[in-house]
């Protein structure tokens, strides 16, 4: 059985050609992607995997392209090109080689917002009112564009039972009444149970964070001064389109409830 040839960057490229004058790629750095159409000069099946070519620095690649093309067959295909996931958002030009001939492939890279946040859950030991809790998040900035620290003034913290709570002590005392007394009676009770604000604050607001640079974070988070020790509370701080989950809880039930919390994670890994 005759082996079918293969179109590399260091052969066979003269079999083909683009049926475009100028390929056109767009999206973040690393997934660049565009449609081109091939053409395949031959009389035999070819299958072409890629095609060398130069950006502007002169440094040699190749472009993928991985199909199969039948004798003198014309196909679309949607492509895809990896750069440097910091390469700035920008118009880029390379050259693809076809045989003796070169065209001009166009990369316009587009903004992308890219942010890591380590750790992203949070255990915050000790429920009192004002109390003050300080932790550490080291913050990544992958994109390609630089990201300021954002001002975080206020946050909603909510008690964990606060729902089922309210809905069982509603139906337990109004169920009889009709579903507009209880959902009054719910509502009131979630309205009482509800706290004030917490205060976040992040030492490094207003910092410049460039593409590729990693800083360490200091949130200070002020419990609100009505708060009832008795229950565990929830919530979460919000950086661009990242969340870092907390959960606060008494010292005295911090050991269970961090046992709980390890064994769900192994019970979920496995």
């Amino acid at each position: 059985m005759k082996q079918m040839k293969r179109v590399t960057k260091t052969e066979h490229h003269n079999h083909i050609n683009f049926g475009d004058d100028e390929i056109i790629l767009s999206g973040a750095p690393s997934s660049l992607r565009g449609q081109v159409t091939l053409q395949n000069k031959t009389d035999e099946k070819i299958f072409v995997r890629e095609l060398p070519v130069k950006n502007a620095k002169n440094t040699p690649a190749v472009f993928p392209l991985h199909t199969i093309l039948k004798p003198h067959e014309i196909k679309s295909k949607l492509v895809y090109y990896s750069m440097e996931p910091q390469t700035p958002p920008g118009t880029y030009e390379m050259n693809i080689q076809i045989g003796n001939a070169n065209k001009n492939v166009k990369m316009i890279v587009h903004e992308e917002l890219d942010i890591q946040l380590s750790p992203q859950e949070i255990v915050l030991e000790g429920i009192e009112p004002g109390l003050v809790h300080s932790k550490e998040i080291l913050f990544s900035n992958n994109g390609n564009i630089a990201v300021t620290i954002p001002t975080i003034k206020h946050n909603t913290i909510t008690d964990m039972d606060l729902i089922c709570r309210n809905l069982s002590q509603a139906v337990r005392t109004n169920g009889d009444e009709g579903i507009e007394k209880t959902l009054d009676a719910f509502t009131k009770g979630v309205k009482h149970d509800l706290t004030e604000w917490v205060n976040v604050s992040i030492k490094e607001t207003g910092q410049a964070i460039e593409p590729g640079q990693t800083i360490l974070l200091h949130l200070t988070i002020t419990l609100p001064k009505e708060i009832n020790k008795n229950y565990h509370y929830t919530g979460d701080i919000r950086m661009f389109d990242k969340e870092i989950h907390y959960t606060a809880i008494n010292k005295s039930s911090a050991v269970i409830f961090l046992k709980k919390s390890n064994k769900k994670k192994s019970i979920h890994h496995k």
